[in-house]
């Protein structure tokens, strides 16, 4: 579909997902993440849909370790 194809355009992004997550659950079969590499998703163990209220530090730590490496491409 036209969506998918500029997809795989996009550079710097980061998909994060909680395994608790009920609204929007990672499904690796999923057309979209055939366009990304392992390393541009990050599953958050015990984590529903909140990380930032539920694991703010871990959250922290993907953000600016994914920041971080962005900025000294």
């Amino acid at each position: 579909s036209y969506r998918n194809n500029n997809v795989k355009d996009i550079k710097n992004l980061k998909f994060i997902y909680g395994t608790k997550d009920k609204l929007a659950r990672f499904n690796p079969e999923n057309e979209i993440h055939a366009n990304f590499d392992d390393q541009d998703f990050e599953i958050m163990d015990d984590t529903g849909h909140f990380p930032y209220f539920e694991r703010p530090k871990e959250l922290s730590s993907i953000l600016e370790k994914f920041i971080i490496g962005n900025y000294e491409k």
